[in-house]
This record gives C-alpha cells, sequence and structure tokens, in this order.
C-alpha cells in the first residue's frame, strides 16, 4: 500500500515530460518539416536554369535579378 503513491507520482512525471519536449527536440522537428534538402535543390536548379538561360557574360551578369528569382520578389 505504501509504493502505490509513489507510483502515481512517478507517473504523473512522465506524462509530464512527454507533454513538453525540449527545445532541440522542436527545433529538429520544424527542420524536418521544412525539409531543407528539397528546397536546396529546388534553389540550385533555379540557379542553373537562370544562368543557362541568361545571353549576357559573367561580368554584366543581373546577380539582382538572380537573388529575386531564388528568394522571391522582395
Amino acid at each position: 500500500m505504501a509504493t502505490e503513491p509513489i507510483l502515481a507520482v512517478l507517473d504523473a512525471a512522465e506524462v509530464q515530460r512527454r507533454q513538453r519536449p525540449c527545445s532541440f527536440q522542436r527545433l529538429s522537428d520544424y527542420c524536418r518539416l521544412t525539409k531543407p534538402e528539397v528546397n536546396f535543390l529546388i534553389a540550385v536548379t533555379t540557379a542553373a536554369g537562370f544562368l543557362d538561360g541568361c545571353t549576357c557574360f559573367a561580368c554584366t551578369l543581373p546577380w539582382t535579378s538572380l537573388l529575386h528569382a531564388l528568394c522571391g520578389p522582395y
């Protein structure tokens, strides 16, 4: 009988630990959701297509247009 309250306290502590994941785990989950590998490959193919379609030389390459194509309109 004396061990039942102790087990109840231990179980409550385990439940509280499971409900609050650590910040590193949460950051890791968000990183997994954004799929950085896929986004990197999309950026590389966008840059390759931009450079392939560009008819100017390397010294007059429109770097701001490339940056806008990779990052968005802003």
